[in-house]
């Protein structure tokens, strides 16, 4: 039985934040983004401050005593009522779904649930609208160094500090990782490796895509196989063909999601930390220590807030990156002999997710899509509302951050 689309209000409140956006980016004014760099730069370049700025692991912090679930995301889907930020197409990036999620979590329980562009150096490195192509202009002239690979390289770089910084179960608003992904390249295996996440603490938000077979849904769509598969790229390690995947044979269809998850990166142990013992009692706790990553030396200045909204629509200038064509075979496993025997389902051996607290709600697990609103009938019909049947499909990855965190990229 399929999950249900996503809800009415979080759909709503994410087109809201994404017309917010959509305004911020219209009115960013080039100049005024490259002095206040400049100035919090001081003696260095715009990217040398900008290199060290995505890597401190401050900016991505929560307050203390906070202990947020941290979601992250990719690819973006069409709605009709989305600003056109794509070649034309009416889209909403799934960072706005994230973000509504979270702003809705936060409502019920304040601090309980963040974005990368919700941490305060997200925030900032947002507001610089870095994707844009007349504030890369203007950047370009004063700093060589800056250009659309840099711009996809610092959100490469914050997402894999954000993943870094998580801690206990993460949220991914995603059907699977793309090969152009951050999440794919740099974020899902960060998350792996962090001793306070693992790869039994990834949970997609969404289900696996509605296309594939049964058999493939049950069997690759799990979270652990989408945290380390990918399905678009017959020419780069990690490839399943879930079409082709549903026709083989159990024991063949066994073999090849073994092999697939040899490549789950492996994950960290916890430092251990000695815990003094109180006097007249046994020390039973080991405390663990805190993984962060490395503070910079020099200090990093904040670039002061805009008065446009803070929550970024990538560029439509901007060229979106080619998925190479397939030049491999349809999958990297032999096709089965003879009629298929309908199996068990397959479940990857991966570590036992840590248990959720007992006030703490579960991740959502919703289809990729929204719910199909009526049209008007015609005047004097008495037949029923035209809807989509299909619903909004999930497109190529967007030149921009959903494309940056999308693809290599948001988050």
């Amino acid at each position: 039985m399929s999950a249900s689309p996503i809800p009415v209000e979080v759909e709503a409140l994410a087109l809201e934040l994404a017309r917010r956006e959509a305004e911020a980016t219209a009115a960013a004014d080039p100049v005024s983004i490259a002095d206040q760099l400049e100035a919090a730069a001081g003696d260095r370049t715009i990217s040398e401050y900008l290199e060290e700025f995505v890597k401190d692991s401050k900016g991505v912090t929560p307050p203390d005593g906070a202990a947020p679930v941290s979601a992250f995301w990719s690819f973006h889907t069409e709605h009709p009522e989305a600003p056109k930020v794509f070649q034309g197409k009416h889209v909403l990036e799934n960072r706005f779904i994230a973000e509504a999620w979270a702003q809705l979590r936060n409502e019920e329980r304040p601090g309980s649930a963040q974005t990368l562009e919700t941490t305060d150096a997200g925030r900032q490195l947002n507001a610089m609208h870095l994707w844009e192509r007349k504030v890369l202009k203007e950047l370009a002239s004063r700093d060589g160094r800056i250009d659309w690979e840099f711009t996809k390289k610092c959100w490469a770089d914050l997402s894999e500090t954000y993943a870094n910084a998580a801690k206990g179960p993460v949220v991914v608003f995603a059907e699977t990782g793309h090969t152009l992904s951050i999440l794919y390249n740099q974020e899902s295996p960060t998350l792996q490796a962090n001793s306070d996440v693992g790869l039994g603490n990834i949970h997609f938000a969404f289900e696996a895509p509605q296309s594939w077979r049964e058999t493939a849904r049950r069997e690759l769509g799990t979270n652990a196989v989408r945290a380390v598969a990918q399905f678009d790229n017959p020419t780069r390690d990690g490839y399943i063909d879930p079409e082709t995947y549903a026709t083989l044979a159990p024991e063949v269809r066994e073999a090849a999601l073994a092999k697939v998850m040899e490549r789950a990166t492996p994950q960290r142990e916890a430092a251990a930390q000695e815990v003094p013992a109180a006097e007249g009692s046994i020390a039973e706790t080991e405390a663990q220590a805190e993984v962060e990553a490395p503070a910079t030396e020099a200090p990093v200045a904040e670039v002061p807030a805009t008065e446009t909204p803070e929550v970024s629509v990538p560029a439509a200038e901007v060229p979106a990156a080619e998925v190479p064509a397939p030049e491999g075979p349809a999958a990297e496993v032999p096709a089965a002999e003879g009629p298929v025997a309908e199996a068990e389902t397959l479940e990857p051996e991966v570590p036992a997710a840590a248990p959720l607290e007992a006030n703490t709600p579960p991740p959502p697990l919703w289809q990729a899509g929204f719910n199909p609103k009526p049209s008007r009938a015609a005047h004097g019909s008495s037949g029923p509302s035209a809807v989509n049947p299909e619903g909004p499909t999930v497109g190529a990855e967007l030149a921009s951050r959903a494309a940056g965190n999308g693809m290599d990229g948001p988050a």
